[in-house]
């Protein structure tokens, strides 16, 4: 598929663009929290939703206006529907192990998901928990990190456009101690993109992921700490067989093919929006 892409030097509207999301995502958790304390939840998550989407929309949109649009969305074909899951479950097996690892070392990280009630909610309120923790962060996700920002940065190179944009993915997450296994969850969706040349397939994978976890919750909350503990264990046994199978049998040609846009001098990535952004990112996880 041919990609609509803008030759550039200058990555200021990029580093404005994800300042821009640092404040919109900051306030948006901000007024969710202060809403949880004051409203009713049906309104709470739905108006979470669409700040959510306000918030990886509209920086999604500058970026794509200046750098052009980067693979989009289209029917899987069916080797890429084959490879879903097994992607899936290594990516699981390489989170769960990176995610043990900062746990035993900068202790547990904050929740993410939401601990459902022991009483069956409402089915509608469900369904808004679903969008807003398993639906609508994988898509607004993929789109800005990476359709947006990969293509703003692979003329600077593939791998430093997957490094740089699994550190922005990584940094956003605001938990000190996930940024190392949000960090390779990134990279992992970001190589996968980039390979595949279809934004489907990292959304269905960041989408299984969202649903495992909330899942677990659900279970946490309905059955013993056991159980779910023995379906995530199960998971990455099966996630480490996978990802020796596709480390082994996995082509992964066009991550390491040289590109025509490159271009050679990384300095230039560097501009002054771009190093406030990332200045920004490290304040709030020194203070959050």
């Amino acid at each position: 598929m041919e990609k609509k892409v803008v030759k550039h030097n200058d990555t200021s509207v990029l580093g404005f663009a994800i300042c821009l999301f640092i404040v919109l995502s900051q306030s948006a958790s901000f007024i969710f929290n202060r809403m949880q304390a004051e409203t009713d939840d049906m309104v709470c998550y739905l108006a979470a939703i669409l700040l959510q989407a306000v918030s990886a929309l509209l920086p999604y949109f500058i970026i794509n206006a200046r750098y052009g649009s980067g693979a989009g969305y289209r029917m899987l074909r069916r080797e890429e529907t084959a490879v879903i899951l097994p992607l899936f479950l290594a990516l699981y097996f390489t989170y769960y192990i990176s995610s043990y690892l900062c746990s035993t070392m900068f202790g547990q990280p904050e929740a993410s998901t939401p601990v459902i009630p022991s009483d069956s909610p409402d089915p509608l309120l469900f369904v808004l928990l679903v969008i807003f923790y398993v639906v609508a962060p994988a898509i607004l996700e993929e789109l800005l990190f990476r359709r947006a920002v990969i293509n703003a940065i692979i003329p600077y190179g593939k791998w430093f456009s997957v490094m740089i944009s699994s550190l922005l993915f990584a940094m956003s997450h605001w938990d000190r101690a996930r940024v190392i296994p949000v960090f390779v969850f990134s990279f992992f969706l970001s190589v996968v993109y980039i390979e595949t040349d279809n934004l489907v397939v990292p959304t269905v994978i960041h989408m299984l992921n969202n649903a495992f976890a909330f899942a677990g919750s659900y279970m946490s909350s309905r059955f013993d700490q056991d159980a779910s503990s023995s379906v995530m264990m199960t998971a990455a046994v099966a996630g480490f067989v996978c990802f020796i199978i596709l480390a082994v049998t996995l082509p992964l040609g066009s991550i390491f093919s040289p590109d025509e846009r490159t271009v050679t001098d990384k300095r230039r990535f560097w501009s002054y929006p771009v190093v406030v952004a990332f200045l920004a990112y490290i304040l709030l996880l020194a203070l959050i």
